[in-house]
């Protein structure tokens, strides 16, 4: 299959493949020495052009067929042959680009272990943090200390197992039996300025009626803004505003310095450039008496107050079993409002919880073996792809040139098709280069991941008496890693529609979206008009009282989501304002969720309609006829399973040359004469070759062959069927039969001699 003879090609013409003998119908036989002349011309054993006799196969009273005497449907075997190679190309791209996102997405699973990180996520979350019970709860500065001393700091340092024994030394530090303390609790805090006065007059002379009823404000802005990265390490950084660190009023913390029991807690007071802020860290080393007294300091000296902007709490855990480290943030963000930020929201209360393999490829698994291999064939695949991608368009600009080939159009207009200026502007191409751009910046992020926790300078001496910030660092880096990956995972996702338009089918949800595009865009903008104005209206009626509604931003997302059929109690809105609760809710319902959605359906369902009419059209006008996924993996198998049979060259030729004689239906003998003598002997081909070859398409028995059987059979053969063993329904009916076979006879002679005679004509007798 697929092999290439001299003088035989895929783009030859039907002609150009008989040239080098005469013709089948030419000539006294053909140009074929070894067959009988009718045999050769196409006729009949009669030689009066008639089609030969078609037993049927499996009946019984007809003969088998030989292969020489097998009937082929030329339509179907030549658009079989034809359309094969774009089948095997299409449906290979298309396994190895699934295969190939398949590495992809199993090599980024591997390396992040979800199913892993899962489990030490949710524990803490429900364990260490409470995220859904004590968490919810922190509203004030007062909550946040409650919060740290009643929930915090016994999960983090345990006093005692419990029973209430006391824990050994060797039993101390571990969070949750398992995953052990690396260093201790950091808890850091971002302090802002004050302002005088609140608001800065428009022009000179201009005075708030307020000002001296609230005389200073404290704006967002980090006090460490105003000053340089010199002057922060050398501690200019001050407590507030005038005020030195660590302060003297109203609190003095200096006193604290030489009080051994509370130990380095004055420098929670001084703005630290490792942490980032004003910082106090709670050493495992310390013991849980220690640090308890620090936490109760710093209630006492009131470490936060009004210049509060927020706090992080961190820490981080080693599990030796899955090896794995686990880095948590807890962040607090103080509102102007003087209560912390609701949970979630942007600023707000929100827990971060990343866990992280800090010594990768150094297992002697089979899993971690399994890892380096798979990572390195899909850095392979990634550059492979990238240099087949440069060599192909390098390609179309030596061939096509820039421009491309100037055409003329129906119009008149000078057209440029091809070229390397098309290829740039396709939106595949783009979206190819996009997808490569990723994928490169994925592999440069991995390795600088790796090469950075690997570092000698960045391994974790454990055990750790002070906070380690390369497990913060390694957290960012995996959190841009992830953010990247997403985007390349939905770029990976788009790009599989590139691949599905080799398959009509397929294809039509492809041309589906270029139908709709003009209509979609022009949608948009007037959905996008009226999503927004609700999202406005719903912020100023409901935004005061409801969460949902509390920022313009929410009050889009709870749009969006009521569209998308999230519910919303109708309830809710009426308590803020039941009037206009009614008049929102209608509204939003009828003109979005019914008018505008069943719009946006209208405009997919007509695209939709548009574009399969369109490939119905390019195939007949029958949608039966457009090629299915069974219809192709059929072919695929037939091909795939197809040995020693002839060239689908060869073949393709002969059926070409065969349908531009007008043949329709041919026996395997009309096709085997219909390849050059030469070619036959060249490549030894027999009838036998030519049925194995898999794009052959075989007639199957109908009705219609069983009648042109019958009106062959002779008084003998009827004979010799009703003196057999059959029963006497069969027999009556085949005396009908036999009986209207001879009353059409009779009445076809008698049509003749009329139209002879001049009394009917033929269009008449048609």
């Amino acid at each position: 299959m697929g092999e290439r003879f001299t003088g035989v090609s895929a783009d030859m013409s039907a002609e150009d493949f008989v040239s080098t003998t005469a013709p089948v119908n030419g000539g006294a036989n053909g140009g074929h020495d070894d067959i009988e002349p009718d045999v050769a011309n196409g006729n009949g054993a009669n030689g009066n052009g008639a089609k030969p006799p078609m037993p049927t196969q499996g009946s019984f009273f007809f003969h088998a067929k030989t292969p020489s005497q097998q009937i082929v449907d030329i339509k179907a075997t030549q658009d079989d042959l034809t359309r094969w190679p774009e089948i095997k190309k299409g449906y290979s791209e298309l396994l190895m680009w699934l295969i190939f996102f398949g590495l992809y997405c199993s090599v980024l699973m591997i390396q992040l272990r979800v199913e892993r990180t899962y489990q030490i996520d949710e524990a803490l979350r429900q364990m260490v943090v409470s995220e859904g019970d004590a968490l919810q709860d922190v509203s004030t500065l007062g909550d946040f200390f409650g919060y740290l001393e009643d929930q915090i700091r016994p999960n983090i340092f345990p006093p005692e197992w419990y029973n209430g024994d006391t824990l050994t030394t060797d039993e101390t530090g571990f969070v949750m039996y398992y995953n052990m303390l690396v260093g201790g609790l950091l808890v850091v805090q971002q302090r802002g300025t004050q302002q005088s006065p609140c608001r800065v007059p428009m022009y000179s002379g201009a005075k708030s009626s307020y000002q001296d009823f609230y005389e200073i404000c404290y704006p967002n802005k980090l006090i460490e803004s105003d000053y340089t990265d010199e002057q922060r390490r050398n501690g200019e950084v001050p407590w507030a505003p005038g005020v030195p660190a660590p302060p003297t009023k109203p609190v003095n913390v200096l006193e604290t310095r030489n009080d051994p029991t509370l130990g380095d807690f004055a420098d929670a007071f001084t703005f630290s450039t490792e942490y980032d802020g004003f910082a106090s860290f709670l050493a495992l080393a310390d013991g849980a008496k220690l640090n308890q007294d620090k936490v109760e300091a710093l209630k006492k000296y009131r470490w936060l107050d009004k210049h509060t902007r927020a706090i992080d709490i961190k820490f981080a855990l080693y599990n030796g079993m899955l090896q794995m480290f686990t880095f948590c943030v807890i962040h607090f963000g103080f509102d102007q409002t003087g209560t912390f930020v609701p949970y979630n929201h942007v600023g707000g209360t929100k827990v971060t919880i990343k866990t992280i393999d800090m010594e990768p490829y150094l297992g002697n698994k089979f899993s971690d073996r399994m890892q380096i291999a798979l990572e390195v064939i899909l850095v392979v695949w990634i550059f492979y792809q990238i240099s087949s991608f440069v060599r192909g368009g390098l390609e179309i600009l030596f061939r096509e040139g820039w421009r491309g080939k100037a055409e003329v159009d129906e119009l008149g207009t000078k057209v440029y098709k091809g070229g390397f200026k098309n290829f740039l502007m396709d939106k595949w191409t783009i979206i190819d280069v996009a997808n490569y751009g990723l994928f490169v910046i994925y592999i440069v992020m991995r390795v600088e991941l790796v090469r950075t926790i690997l570092h000698k300078d960045n391994i974790i001496q454990v055990p750790a008496n002070s906070y380690k910030p390369i497990l913060e660092e390694a957290k960012t880096r995996v959190e841009t890693q992830l953010l990247g990956n997403f985007f390349n995972i939905l770029l990976c996702l788009t790009r599989c529609f590139k691949f599905y338009r080799f398959q009509p089918r397929l294809a039509i949800i492809n041309k589906t979206m270029e139908e709709c595009f003009s209509d979609l865009y022009h949608f948009l903008l007037m959905f996008i008009t009226f999503l927004f104005g609700f999202a406005v209206m719903s912020h100023v009626l409901f935004g005061p009282q409801l969460p949902q509604f509390s920022t313009l931003a929410e009050s889009l997302m709870t749009g969006w989501m009521m569209m998308n059929g999230a519910s919303l109690s109708y309830m809710q809105l009426a308590y803020v304002d039941g009037q206009m609760a009614a008049v929102f809710f209608l509204a939003f319902m009828f003109l979005v969720f019914i008018i505008l959605l069943n719009v946006l359906l209208a405009i997919l369902v007509d695209s939709y309609a548009l574009a399969k009419d369109k490939v119905v059209e390019e195939y007949g006008g029958e949608e039966d006829n457009i090629p299915s996924l069974a219809g192709d993996f059929a072919t695929i198998t037939r091909h795939s399973f197809s040995w020693g049979g002839i060239s689908n060259t060869i073949l393709l030729q002969a059926v070409k040359y065969l349908g531009e004689q007008g043949e329709e239906q041919v026996t395997v003998e009309q096709i085997y004469q219909a390849i050059p003598e030469g070619v036959r002997k060249r490549n030894n081909i027999t009838h036998e070759k030519i049925l194995k070859n898999g794009g052959l398409h075989l007639v199957e028995e109908g009705d219609e062959q069983e009648e042109e059987h019958i009106d062959h059979m002779t008084e003998p053969d009827l004979n010799q069927i009703l003196a057999g063993g059959v029963g006497s329904e069969v027999k009556e009916l085949l005396r009908k039969m036999d009986d209207m076979l001879l009353e059409n006879k009779q009445l076809r002679k008698r049509i003749d001699n009329e139209i002879a005679s001049g009394r009917m004509s033929r269009t008449k007798s048609d």
